[in-house]
């Protein structure tokens, strides 16, 4: 981010997607520290097995940020797949307002994402250590869905350019 801001050269459009990208690693590796810095301080009292409003939010937390990083990914495959395929239309396509739009729509179809996994059912019941049909619902939709249309985007550029 502050290789970005700092030179001139790396401050066009498709680098703004990188930075948003690189600020939800960021939270993202500061939230995993904190869970985790949690769960060891908490190691062998009784209430760290208990469902708690900490870990209920954190767990919250990781499933937007982990879909928040997907996105990003994605959006930065899909600038990368205007670039290589419609070099020509790529200024008139990817202006800075719909990139400002691309990354804040990463940001908040991140929470409906989550929002949508949450619908019906209690945090702790949802991201609690027993597994079960909410782990797979969480894992098919923050990891899957969009995995499977990063390796179609890629896919697409890899057959264009060996055309």
């Amino acid at each position: 981010m502050l290789a970005i801001s700092r030179y001139p050269a790396l401050q066009n459009y498709g680098y703004y997607i990188l930075a948003s990208l690189a600020a939800c690693d960021c939270l993202y590796g500061i939230q995993f520290v904190l869970t985790e810095g949690e769960i060891w301080w908490a190691a062998g009292y009784a209430h760290a097995h208990r469902c708690s409003l900490w870990k209920a939010f954190m767990a919250l937390l990781d499933a937007y940020l982990s879909s928040c990083s997907f996105l990003h990914l994605l959006a930065v495959a899909m600038e990368k797949y205007v670039a290589i395929l419609h070099p020509m239309a790529y200024p008139r396509l990817l202006t800075a307002r719909r990139l400002a739009a691309g990354v804040a729509a990463t940001w908040l179809l991140a929470g409906a994402y989550v929002g949508v996994i949450v619908v019906g059912s209690a945090p702790c019941a949802l991201f609690s250590g027993k597994g079960g049909v909410h782990h797979v619902m969480k894992a098919v939709a923050i990891y899957v869905v969009p995995g499977v249309a990063l390796f179609a985007l890629y896919y697409l550029i890899w057959r264009a350019m060996a055309l």
